[in-house]
Parts: structure tokens; C-alpha cells; sequence
């Protein structure tokens, strides 16, 4: 079978996909040892980006590893449905179309969803396979199917017959642009500039205050006005009331520690119905709550404005403060507002009834687990956040008005009372409208997916799962509640590991999206590159729970290496002869890979098992490329012809790397196996163990060719030009069996070792085991070349000078550690012995 010249990713990548797929490589095997995963569930309506790419990388090299380490692992697929994202898709489908969802009503709502869902919703999921990865598609789950409806029944069913669901008037994030109530955890704070004004408030026993207020056309909603129990300015005031513009309202100055005292003028107008601290102000003062506007956020009758939009209200406020002599001026400040995490509207607090979650009874053994590490997070400073948010959790508000969702499963009789439909709506009764936010049935995600609430096989043999790996932006909306959940309905932790990844942003460090048009395509990156590049890039250079700023000479890098890897392969593979066996006969150079590699494979267990992918590939990278590569095939074509050994050597190391690297970058790993190695599927092959091969020390050897090579490089002598070569070991010994490579590889004529220096003209260059003096026929004869060493001497004069200041200096002497010390040292030592050859050659000449 003839081997094509270089590697094209296109040519294989879906080939070994289907291979696979079709050989159920990817499902779980019996095992006594327990590995499994259930994926973050994408969008439906998502599409692969970096972060995707990062993320599920990630996942599947660990995978990958766990698989060919003998477990039994599990990595389970799925999507979530996506309410607000998915409703809003097919609402502008049918605004196309000419129709609204009062035309389709909403049966007819749910089934063009449903039929959306069908032609767009799985498309990410085919770009994961793009990506390579090891999924068991034969249990792909979604939020919404039937399945996984039953369990998000039961999870409100349970919480609602305990006491821990409620419905309640409270207030709420409203979401102008989706028109539905959002949890806190779905509003982003964004900092905007905008307007504070200046009002001033009658005092009903005669004078005025004046306070700060940037919603005045909230005004009359106003139910107390609050001051700070130590502000010296304003004690006076407490117990006073005050006339409400715009009403014939009075209400009292109250003083709570919440008011900032160093905003405006110290006071606050309190509206309990439109501001959320201030309804947190009015709870502890039992203080009345007005609600002054229309669902569509229309100023409602019975109130100055009536009818008018937030905007239109505020302008007609300003106008009647300044026509009754009430507005003092005006100015502008930056503060945090809310947003939606998923129009980007300006969130609108508004009381609300809802239906919500207590959270607070479900949060106090989610923080024990992690305390006592049973749930482990890495990074490990999340742990605080988590631990912050968690002590002081707030409850969740978990009704949507939306359509495309779980529907909450209760009805209403005629006279209000509430039904729980665990079989179904009674006659008579009017079904609940609202859907149950997205999250709550991601937060089932973890045991839902293996059967959960029925006690399957796959429950019992596959949970609690083994780790999540998600990003820290999400720790709220689905970390923390995944464990809360878990802990609740089975008694248990939905995960033992917990890896935070960093955002993947470009490289002017900004966050990638598609407004600032900095985001690549990974598909399109895949078509140019291939799939194992992309990986390659993405883990190499990703340190767990650090953002990374994605460059695409990053995925180029990731297509050298594996070109490399294809071009060392066909090395191999041409000088294949015969029969392979162990490698018997060795000599101390394939002492020294064979202990390297064990090195490698000791250290690249240990990081995987940690997470650490970057450093895991990075010893595979560095003990491939420069160990491997750079020296020992270099040393091996000295004698491969006539020693059996070294090709033995060559193709058990190779192989074995190829096992190291599958987890990585499986498709050119697994391509070159099928042809290099011919013993079954490199993805169920077993991943390398510690070797019995002791590291052995060669870099007295590789130190000399360096010099040699160095030095032919600086005068310019080609490698075709014999030389003669004296070398003076400075420590460490120098093998009577390595001469051969000294003189294959350093085109040597004549190899003299001593323990003294040549002393006569020469190219010295001084290493920590060697000092090598290579001697040619003709060293300084021309005007250019003395000049060349003058440029030489002056250099390295330099160098001396620099080190010797540090080292005459006594606090640097003083406080240096003594590796420091060593090596400046050393520099020292050397470039008193560069400058004292180079100058000897220069007076020989």
C-alpha cells in the first residue's frame, strides 16, 4: 500500500468518524472502573465556536484517556431546548412569514418549534462530530422529550408537595425585549451613563428636601423616603413626612443602614414596587407596595402619565417638577445596570406574581460537599465565589412567559385554587400559561439523562458522575443548582470534579462575538487545517481556569506537529524490514529514549488525571520534537542499517507515542496506527503504563554535536566539510561507543578527548560538560573575518562585564538563591573562556 507524501486531514477525518461510529467504539465497555460524563447541553439553537471547541476538547481528551485506560466510559450527549433563544427564532421565522403568535396560537406555536427543532436544532451536534468527538450518540438525550419531561414533573411535584415551591407576588427582573420575568443569574450589569436629577419634596410641617433620583417618573409609586441611621446631615429628618409630588400622598422619612450615604444628597425615594433594594427597604419596614405600570410596561390608569410609555413618562415628569418649581438641576453618572443576558434590554423591576424556588434550604449541604471536597473545584479560588453566592442565595424565580418550555404543571379553579397535575389537568380547571425557566430542567441534567426518576441500570452504574467541565460564568445558573438538586433528590453528588476554563478571547484580548466580527469560524478552520490542529491549538495553549487570547498561528503550530508526526512516520515505516519485536540489544543512547519516553508517560498520566492538559501535551510535544526527532533518529540513522535494535527502538517509541497523543489529536493518531502499527483500534488500544526503563544521561553527547554544529553554522562551513574536533570534559564522561556519532553527525575527520584544552587556534564552544575546539584547515585569514571576531570579543566582553557587576554587588550576592548565583557564575566562567579563545585565535592567526 503506497503512502501518500503529506497528511490531508479531509482525506481521513470523517472516514475514521463513521469507523468509529459503526464499530460502537464510543459506548461503554464492562469494566469495574466507572468513568462517565454528561455533556453541557449546547443550544438547539447554537452553532460551534472557540469556546465550544475549548470546552469539549477538553472533555473528550480526558475521555479519550479514561477509555484506554480500561474504564467503562460514559460521555453522554444531548441539547437543551433553549426556551427564550429558541422562542425568539421561530418568532422571527413567522414575522417573515407575515404572522404573529396570535395568528398560530399556541398549539400552532409549538408545532413550528417542534418542526424548527427538527431541521436546525441538531446542527451543532453534527459539528461536534467535526470536532472528533467521543460521544455516545446512541443515548443523546434533549431537555424537551418526553423522558426528561417526566422527570422535570416530578422535580416541581416533589418541591411543591415539600414546601419548597411557592407562587408569590415579589419583585422580579422583567425582560422588555422577551416580555417574561428572568432570574438574577440571567441579567448581565453593564455600565451606562445617564442622568440623575435633582427634586425637591415638600415637608408637610413647611420647608423642603432635596434628594437625587435618575427615575422620576417613578415618583409616584414613592412610599417612604429613607435615610441612613449615622448620616449627621439628615438625623433631623427621621419621623418626618413629606408630600409626594404629583399625588396627594404623604409619607415618612424612615432610616435604614442600606441608604449611601455618599450618593446625591443621602436620601432615597423609596418605590418597593419598581427597584429592588427598595423593596428589599419596604419589606423590613412593612411599607406599602405600589405598582404604577401595565405588563407592557405602560404607565397604568389611576396614575399621572396614564398611558404613556417609561420613556415618554419621564419627560412629561420633568416638565410638570420644573413647572411647579420642584426640579433642582441635573447631572450625569455612570452606574451598573441590569441588561438581558439575551435580548441586551435594559431589565425593568416590577412586581410580578411568579412562581419560585427556596433556595436557601437546598444551598446548606451544597456548601458542606464542597467544604469537605467532596465535590472538587479547580481552579480552587472559585471556590469562594461559589461559597459567596451560595450563603447569601436569594430565591429563584422559575415561571416564564413564554411558550416553548416545560409548561408548569399546575391549574387554577374558577375560585383561584391551585392543582398540581401530576396526572393531568382536571375538568374544570384552567392550565398554567407560564413555562418553567430553561435551567430547571438543566439542573436535573446530570441524572435525568441516565433515567432519573426511574432506578435504571445505566443511574446505577454510571452516577454520580465524574466531572463537569464548563465555564465559570455559568457557575450559578448550573454548577451550584446541579448540586443542590442532586443532593435533594438522590441523596448524593451529582460529580465528583468541577474544571473551570477560561474565556477564549482574540488577540487584543477582547471577549469574541459576532457585533465585533473577532470570532473565527472553527469549521471554517477545520476545512483549512483540519480537526487535530484545531485541538491541538486549543489544549496546548489553554491553562485550566485562565482566559486565552486565540491566535490562528496556534492552530498552524498544531499542523506542523502533525505533520511532523506524518513525515516521522513514513521515516519509519520505509525503514521497516522483518519482523518487529521488543527491543533486546540495547545501548545507552536507546537507554536514554526508552527512559525518556517512561519519564513522559509517568508525567503525562499524572497531568491528565489533574486536568492539566496543556502540561500533558506539552511533555508529549517536547519529548516527540526534540527528543525524539532532533536527537534520537539523528543518532539512530548512524548505524539503523546495521543494528535491528535501533529500528525496534524507533518504531516501540513511536508507537508508544502515538497511544500518548490519540487522546489529543485522535484522527492522524489513529490513521497512522491503522497503517504504521496494524494491531486493532488505537482508540480502544491501552494507554502507556510506567515503563521499566531508568532514565539514563546522554547530554554529554548531544552537548558536543550542538557545539559542532553551532560552530559550523557561525562561520559558515557546510556539513560536508570534515573538521577536527578536541574536546576537554569539563565533568561527566564521554562514552567510547558514542564516537560514532560524533563523527557521523559532526562530519568529524579526527576526534581528540582530553582533559585539557586544544590551546592553539580554533572554534571553542564551552557547555557544562564540555569544552569543544573544532579546527579547520583555514581559520582567521581575511580582513573580514578578524573584524568578525573583534565584533566577537566585544560581545562577549559585554556579557562578562554585566555579570561581573552582579556578582561584585553584595545585595545582590546577599539575597540571590544559590541556583542564581551558580549560573551567573557559570556565564561568568564561560565568557572569560570565549573572549580568551577568541582572542588566542585572533594572535595565531
Amino acid at each position: 500500500m503506497s503512502i501518500k507524501k503529506n497528511y490531508l486531514p479531509k482525506d481521513i477525518e470523517q472516514k475514521w468518524y463513521d469507523f468509529w461510529i459503526e464499530n460502537k467504539v464510543f459506548e461503554p465497555k464492562e469494566s469495574e472502573k466507572i468513568f462517565s460524563v454528561a455533556i453541557p447541553p449546547p443550544n438547539i439553537t447554537g452553532m460551534l465556536h472557540m469556546g465550544h471547541v475549548l470546552n469539549n476538547s477538553i472533555q473528550d481528551t480526558i475521555v479519550r484517556f479514561k477509555r484506554m485506560k480500561g474504564f467503562s466510559t460514559l460521555w453522554i450527549p444531548g441539547t437543551d431546548h433553549a426556551g427564550i433563544s429558541t422562542q425568539q427564532k421561530v418568532e422571527e421565522k413567522l414575522a417573515k412569514e407575515g404572522k404573529t403568535l396570535q395568528d398560530v396560537g399556541r398549539d400552532g406555536f409549538l408545532k413550528e418549534t417542534w418542526d424548527w427543532k427538527e431541521k436546525h436544532g441538531n446542527l451543532i451536534c453534527e459539528q461536534f462530530r467535526r470536532l472528533g468527538l467521543s460521544l455516545d450518540w446512541s443515548r443523546e438525550k434533549f431537555t424537551m422529550e418526553p423522558a426528561l419531561q417526566e422527570a422535570v414533573k416530578e422535580c416541581f411535584a416533589r418541591l411543591y408537595k415539600d414546601g419548597l415551591i411557592y407562587k408569590g407576588e415579589y419583585i422580579v427582573n422583567w425582560s422588555p425585549g422577551h416580555k417574561t420575568a428572568l432570574s438574577d443569574d440571567e441579567v448581565d450589569y453593564k455600565e451606562v451613563e445617564r442622568k440623575i436629577w435633582k427634586v425637591a419634596y415638600p415637608l408637610v410641617d413647611g420647608g423642603e428636601i432635596v434628594l437625587a433620583t435618575t427615575r422620576p417618573e417613578t415618583i409616584p409609586a414613592d412610599t417612604a423616603i429613607a435615610i441612613h441611621p449615622e448620616d449627621p446631615r439628615t438625623k433631623d429628618l427621621l419621623g418626618k413626612k413629606v408630600k409626594v409630588p404629583f399625588t396627594d400622598r404623604e409619607v415618612i422619612i424612615i432610616a435604614d443602614e442600606a441608604i449611601d450615604k455618599d450618593f446625591g444628597e443621602g436620601m432615597l425615594k423609596v418605590t418597593p414596587g419598581h427597584a429592588v433594594e427598595d423593596f428589599e427597604i419596604g419589606k423590613r419596614h412593612n411599607l406599602q407596595i405600589i405598582n404604577m405600570f401595565n405588563k407592557d410596561l405602560t404607565i397604568a390608569e389611576g396614575f399621572s402619565f396614564a398611558g404613556m410609555t417609561i420613556m415618554e413618562a419621564r419627560k412629561a415628569s420633568l416638565k410638570e417638577l420644573k413647572s411647579q418649581g420642584l426640579l433642582r438641576g441635573e447631572e450625569k453618572i455612570v452606574s451598573n445596570i441590569g441588561h438581558c443576558s439575551k435580548s441586551g434590554t435594559m431589565i425593568e423591576p416590577i412586581i410580578s406574581t411568579q412562581w419560585f424556588v427556596k433556595m436557601e434550604p437546598l444551598a446548606k449541604r451544597a456548601i458542606e460537599v464542597v467544604k469537605n471536597k467532596q465535590v472538587k473545584i479547580r481552579p480552587a479560588h472559585w471556590e469562594k465565589t461559589y461559597f459567596h453566592w451560595m450563603e447569601n442565595i436569594r430565591d429563584w424565580c422559575i415561571s416564564r412567559q413564554i411558550w416553548w418550555g416545560h409548561r408548569i404543571p399546575v391549574s387554577y379553579s374558577a375560585n383561584g385554587e391551585i392543582h398540581l397535575d401530576e396526572n393531568g389537568t382536571p375538568e374544570g380547571f384552567m392550565q398554567e400559561q407560564d413555562v418553567l425557566d430553561t435551567w430547571f430542567s438543566s439542573w436535573l441534567w446530570p441524572f435525568s439523562v441516565l433515567g432519573w426518576p426511574n432506578d435504571t441500570a445505566d443511574l446505577k452504574k454510571f452516577y454520580p458522575t465524574s466531572m463537569v467541565v464548563t465555564g465559570a460564568d455559568i457557575i450559578f445558573f448550573w454548577v451550584a443548582r446541579m448540586v443542590m438538586a442532586s443532593l435533594y433528590f438522590l441523596d448524593d453528588i451529582p460529580f465528583e470534579n468541577v474544571y473551570f476554563h477560561g474565556i477564549v478571547r482574540d488577540e487584543q484580548g477582547r471577549k469574541m462575538s459576532k457585533s465585533l466580527g473577532n470570532s473565527p469560524d472553527p469549521l471554517a478552520t477545520i476545512e483549512k487545517y483540519g480537526a487535530d490542529s484545531l485541538r491541538f491549538a486549543m489544549l496546548y495553549n489553554n491553562t485550566m481556569g485562565q482566559d486565552l487570547s486565540y491566535s490562528e498561528q496556534w492552530v498552524e503550530m498544531g499542523q506542523g506537529f502533525c505533520n511532523k508526526l506524518w513525515n516521522t512516520f513514513r521515516f519509519i515505516d520505509m525503514n521497516l524490514e522483518g519482523e518487529i519485536s521488543e527491543p533486546t540489544k540495547l545501548d545507552l543512547v536507546d537507554k536514554w529514549i526508552l527512559g525518556r519516553l517512561n519519564k513522559t508517560i509517568q508525567d503525562v498520566n499524572k497531568y491528565i488525571d489533574s486536568a492539566d492538559l496543556e502540561l500533558a501535551l506539552k511533555s508529549i510535544y517536547n519529548f516527540f520534537w526534540k527528543d525524539f526527532c532532533d536527537w534520537y533518529i539523528e543518532l539512530a540513522k548512524v548505524d539503523l542499517k546495521e543494528n535491528k535494535d535501533k529500528i525496534n527502538v524507533l518504531f516501540y517509541t513511536f508507537k508508544n507515542i502515538l497511544k500518548l497523543l490519540h487522546p489529543f489529536i485522535p484522527f492522524v493518531t489513529e490513521e497512522i496506527w491503522s497503517l504504521l502499527v496494524k494491531d486493532g483500534i488505537l482508540a480502544e488500544a491501552k494507554f502507556p503504563e510506567a515503563l521499566e526503563y531508568k532514565e539514563h544521561n546522554i547530554e554529554e553527547l548531544i552537548e558536543v554535536v550542538r557545539s559542532i554544529r553551532n560552530v559550523r553554522k557561525e562561520i559558515k562551513i557546510g556539513n560536508k566539510q570534515p573538521v577536527d574536533v578536541h574536546i576537554k570534559l569539563l565533568k561527566g564522561s564521554l562514552e567510547s561507543s558514542w564516537h560514532k556519532y560524533i563523527y557521523k553527525l559532526g562530519n568529524v575527520k579526527n576526534l581528540t578527548v582530553s582533559d585539557v584544552s586544544y590551546g592553539d587556534k580554533g572554534y571553542i564552544k564551552v557547555g557544562e560538560y564540555t569544552e569543544v575546539s573544532v579546527i579547520v584547515d583555514k581559520l582567521v585569514s581575511s580582513e573580514a573575518e578578524q573584524e568578525k571576531i573583534l565584533s566577537q570579543i566585544d560581545r562577549e566582553q559585554k556579557e562578562l562585564d554585566r555579570v561581573s557587576a552582579k556578582l561584585s554587588d553584595e545585595r545582590f550576592v546577599s539575597k540571590a538563591p544559590q541556583h542564581i548565583l551558580d549560573r551567573e557564575k557559570r556565564i561568568q566562567k564561560e565568557s572569560e573562556e570565549k573572549i580568551a579563545s577568541l582572542k588566542n585565535r585572533l594572535s595565531n592567526d
